[in-house]
């Protein structure tokens, strides 16, 4: 048995909770609460560990036919899905003005899970590593910076929210955020690909011309993601620096 509560949500507006009957949200009421752009952002969140498995599934369980020619492609698969619902959920949350505080603080922190865990599955991989010249898709010394540079832009931003917390000042994010996470998708996307065509029989990339392009493609999507890494760190610093020299100045005056 539920009864409905309505309360006053940080935008000023009537938003009904379905609680039990002793006026608490049930179990599943941060899902039955949430928007449906919030409701995608879970799901996406439920899309990790399922992506895990089964690329991990491939390396591991070696003995399975399933697992070695159709675990990486299924995990591409639900990266390539989770990318679009990153798209989706703020389409649909800016068309049906369904942008919440939750979904703001949620979503990218779920990009930043997302693209974590690609980047651990690529970089720990021995196929995109390769062990000699002609097979290696992704250089070691490479694979070190592109997972160590947007860990510590990551570092650094956060620790800036905190400082801007305490301030009570909200820093949103500009555009060449955006831009490098899609980036970031679109290569991680490619290097995922790679791995999964590599199990396949026949490869569809193969070892000709055609595969030549397609790594030049996923590697300038992956050095561009991060130059951009790099850029919007420097601006997100910049901002913070800015806001607190104008409100120090109001302060003085």
């Amino acid at each position: 048995m539920s009864t409905e509560t309505q309360i006053i949500n940080t935008n000023q507006e009537i938003k009904t909770i379905k609680t039990d009957k002793d006026g608490k949200a049930g179990i599943f009421g941060w899902w039955t609460n949430s928007t449906l752009a919030t409701k995608i952002t879970y799901i996406r969140l439920a899309f990790v560990p399922l992506i895990l498995f089964f690329y991990i599934g491939a390396i591991e369980f070696v003995g399975s036919d399933f697992f070695f020619f159709y675990g990486k492609l299924i995990a591409f698969i639900l990266f390539a899905v989770a990318c679009v619902t990153d798209w989706l959920d703020g389409y649909i949350a800016r068309k049906h003005n369904q942008v919440t505080d939750t979904g703001k603080l949620l979503d990218p922190i779920v990009d930043k899970v997302l693209t974590l865990s690609a980047f651990v599955l690529i970089v720990t991989d021995a196929q995109i590593l390769g062990d000699a010249d002609f097979d290696r898709f992704l250089p070691v010394f490479a694979a070190a910076l592109i997972i160590f540079i947007p860990l510590a832009r990551d570092y650094i931003v956060n620790i800036i929210r905190q400082l801007a917390a305490t301030k009570g000042i909200t820093i949103p994010a500009d555009k060449t955020a955006k831009i490098k996470t899609m980036l970031q998708f679109l290569a991680l996307g490619m290097f995922l690909f790679y791995a999964a065509d590599y199990n396949m029989d026949p490869s569809i990339l193969g070892l000709g011309m055609f595969f030549d392009i397609y790594r030049y493609v996923a590697w300038f999507a992956m050095i561009s993601a991060t130059i951009l890494t790099i850029v919007s760190c420097v601006i997100y610093v910049n901002k913070y620096n800015k806001i607190v020299k104008t409100i120090e100045s109001k302060e003085e005056n």
